[in-house]
């Protein structure tokens, strides 16, 4: 009497569990691609800056002192020397500052 092999009717467990994490695998980068690509393309940084038309930025003497008092307050005034920029120098700061931040209101 000779007895026959039967052949196996399904895949052997461990094609089945490479088939499984393949597809997790393959399901999780699906995921994380779209996530990267809703997040990227309607982030908050999606439309250009606007550019300030106007630098005449012109603050008067009290806003000037109260601001150098203000810095000194939270920095320390660093040394006893007393700084008077001159008036060139205060409007190219000015210019500087606008030119980044666009022009105060």
């Amino acid at each position: 009497m000779t007895t026959q092999l039967a052949a196996p009717s399904r895949p052997a467990p461990a094609r089945h569990r490479r088939i499984r994490t393949a597809a997790a695998i393959a399901g999780v980068s699906a995921l994380a691609a779209t996530a990267y690509v809703a997040g990227t393309t309607s982030g908050p940084d999606t439309s250009a800056p606007t550019r300030a038309t106007s630098t005449d930025v012109n603050p008067s003497a009290q806003v000037q002192r109260e601001l150098n008092r203000s810095v000194a307050g939270q920095y320390g005034s660093g040394s006893a020397a007393v700084v008077n920029p001159s008036a060139q120098v205060q409007r190219e700061l000015r210019e500087s500052v606008a030119g980044q931040y666009g022009p105060t209101r």
